[in-house]
């Protein structure tokens, strides 16, 4: 039992340390596009700005609707529940398309984008506080 405890303690200390460091670098990377830098702290108005400033806002949406969808029908049967995996899988792949584009709007390549998707804590830190500058929408 107390072991149980314990790893669900060094869970949650792990995942507030990443939500901490992915917030820091929004609001680094917000700063540099001129856009208020608290928006790095709100969840879902973080990733909706990050949106903003790179991609298109509809797109966020797209894929906050694939998310909750995809994932409501693939715990179904049958053919809803292929239906539930194709919209997941929509989801994915506009999420990888908002890390390249992120990558992009702050000069960066795709390598930078494969970067953001696998370490995306570190990589949103390089963004933010490295010497990257943001360019705009690409």
């Amino acid at each position: 039992m107390v072991t149980m405890i314990n790893v669900m303690m060094a869970s949650l200390i792990a995942m507030l340390v990443v939500y901490v460091l992915t917030a820091l670098a929004y609001y680094q990377l917000f700063r540099k596009a001129g856009e208020a830098g608290w928006k790095g702290f709100v969840p879902i108005l973080n990733t909706y700005t990050q949106y903003k400033l790179t991609w298109d806002t509809r797109m966020f949406w797209a894929e906050l609707a694939c998310s909750g969808l995809g994932s409501a029908l693939s715990n179904q049967e049958g053919m809803l529940g292929i239906v539930g995996m194709l919209i997941v899988l929509a989801g994915g792949v506009i999420y990888l398309t908002a890390m390249y584009k992120l990558a992009r709007a702050y000069g960066r390549g795709i390598g930078f984008a494969v970067g953001l998707i696998f370490l995306t804590p570190i990589f949103m830190l390089i963004l933010g506080f490295g010497s990257s500058r943001y360019e705009g929408l690409q």
